[in-house]
């Protein structure tokens, strides 16, 4: 292009239009780079996981006049472990939460094990990959009613969940 003045150059017009394009293609980058970052960082303290569970069956197991026990035999299937390793198995109540037909439930320590225990395992707050764990519950008649059918729902650390329907 030639300038008014004759000199060969470039259009003012040009020129903005390529820096918006760089400006643009600098701010995508950097939010492209700002996500990546708080994903990896949010995953290494627990805040979120990439673990797939995986529910094997379960099923009532015991029913009183206040009361409905359930069982349900969850899987991780990986890639990464679902808790704590640092943590004692005390604090897996804290940790999980179970709900039947949109009402939560009760969970325990007593009620949460590996499956046949393997005695080579470490005895902690973490499913690591390819353990089954027995999660047992007790849900309060009060608020869920026996039914032919129960919609469970299992939230764990680090965004892990599961979801099955039982039928007794």
């Amino acid at each position: 292009m030639w300038t008014p003045a004759g000199r060969p150059g470039i259009s003012r017009t040009a020129t903005e239009a390529i820096l918006i394009v760089m400006a643009i293609m600098a701010a995508v980058a950097l939010v492209s780079y700002g996500k990546g970052s708080v994903g990896s960082a949010t995953a290494r303290f627990g805040a979120a996981s990439s673990a797939h569970l995986q529910a094997m069956g379960g099923g009532v197991v015991d029913e009183t006049s206040s009361s409905i026990y359930f069982v349900v035999y969850v899987r991780n299937l990986g890639p990464t472990t679902v808790g704590d390793p640092s943590l004692p198995p005390s604090e897996i109540p804290g940790m999980w939460q179970v709900f039947v037909n949109d009402a939560r439930c009760v969970v325990r320590r007593s009620y949460i094990r590996q499956h046949a225990p393997d005695p080579s395992l470490e005895d902690n707050a973490a499913m690591d990959v390819g353990e089954v764990w027995e999660f047992g519950f007790r849900c309060p008649k009060s608020s869920v009613q026996p039914s032919d059918r129960y919609e469970v729902a299992i939230y764990g650390p680090g965004g892990a969940r599961v979801f099955v329907a039982l039928q007794p």
